[in-house]
């Protein structure tokens, strides 16, 4: 009889064991938020407001692309005008592991520069690396002497709450 109960036990720790593993696994918030991140950044439809302790929260920082133009403004603009650009040669990379590479060039009225963005499989936070070359109306150029690295979370650009800057360039 307790061979008996204890077979019996077994059988069904097995088949529960079996059972659980054709469950489909629930797929986490971070997961949801990279496979996002992933679908705006492929689509080039996305939004960066900076998020780390070196930033100072603001509104009107903001960086992303919204009807094919990349807008800069706040930190990523370097002062108070929002630049609006073209985007030239984006690349978007994604290595075997799923962490994903975006790079690309920008050039505005008085502005030019580009960008590395880089996010690790497994969530939407992101390190971007920025140069940007703005040209004074002397004809002079203000080199920014080194690319300025900030951080923050990728967004669809429609779900960034952001101040726009009134003065465009």
């Amino acid at each position: 009889m307790k061979k008996a109960l204890l077979l019996l036990t077994s059988l069904l720790i097995v088949i529960s064991v079996f059972a659980q593993e054709k469950k489909e696994i629930p797929v986490s918030k971070k997961d949801a938020r990279y496979e996002l991140a992933k679908t705006v950044l492929s689509n080039k439809t996305f939004g960066i407001l900076p998020d780390d302790n070196r930033t100072a929260f603001n509104k009107k920082n903001f960086m992303g692309i919204e009807n094919e133009k990349l807008i800069l403004q706040g930190v990523f603009a370097r002062q108070d005008e929002r630049f609006v650009c073209d985007i030239q040669n984006y690349i978007l990379k994604e290595d075997k592991n799923g962490n994903i590479v975006v790079t690309f060039d920008f050039s505005g009225r008085i502005v030019k520069g580009n960008f590395v963005i880089s996010m690790a499989k497994g969530d939407n936070y992101a390190e971007i690396i920025e140069t940007i070359i703005i040209s004074k109306t002397d004809n002079t150029n203000n080199y920014m002497p080194k690319p300025v690295k900030l951080f923050g979370e990728i967004l669809p650009a429609s779900m960034c709450e952001y101040l726009k800057i009134p003065n465009e360039i």
